[in-house]
């Protein structure tokens, strides 16, 4: 079990999740400027909040989901900036964990705070999860709030 658990740790979850972006954006055709039609974006699992309580696997599953190419050059910029010196940092298994659970926790908050009338689609409230892990970490270390932005990858940003 130690040695799946070794294995597991050494798949870069950052490229999965960059390349799962991207796949879903091509099956949703949400690869042009336009916005891609919200009932293929609901097929693949974009998150409606009235729809959360009887399908909570889109809870997850919105956060692959994009709306248009810029909205997914946006989230995949993002995360190739912040993601791989994080997922080093912690770990893989623990860089998906957080991924999970930050794109879970901001559906749930979408579901409680907004009447949202399009379906909610983007990985942006699992990003902003990382960023926040990341501030979490620095301070936690003993550096400063934003020690991250010496790096080259979060300065672009």
């Amino acid at each position: 079990m130690k040695d799946l658990l070794q294995y597991a740790d050494e798949i870069p979850v950052t490229l999965v999740v960059a390349l799962a972006y991207a796949t879903v954006a091509i099956l949703t055709g949400s690869i042009g400027l336009n916005f891609a039609d919200s009932e293929k974006l609901f097929a693949w699992g974009s998150l409606a909040p009235m729809d959360a309580p009887l399908q909570p696997w889109r809870l997850l599953s919105y956060a692959f989901v994009h709306a248009n190419l810029v909205h997914l050059v946006f989230n995949l910029s993002f995360l190739l900036n912040i993601g791989p010196a994080l997922e080093r940092s912690m770990g893989s298994l623990k860089f998906l964990a957080l991924y999970v659970v930050a794109a879970i926790c901001s559906g749930v908050a979408v579901c409680l705070l907004y009447e949202v009338p399009q379906p909610v689609v983007g990985g942006s409230g699992a990003l902003f999860g990382m960023m926040g892990a990341l501030v979490a970490w620095n301070m936690h270390s003993g550096r400063h709030l934003f020690a991250f932005l010496e790096f080259e990858g979060p300065r672009r940003l």
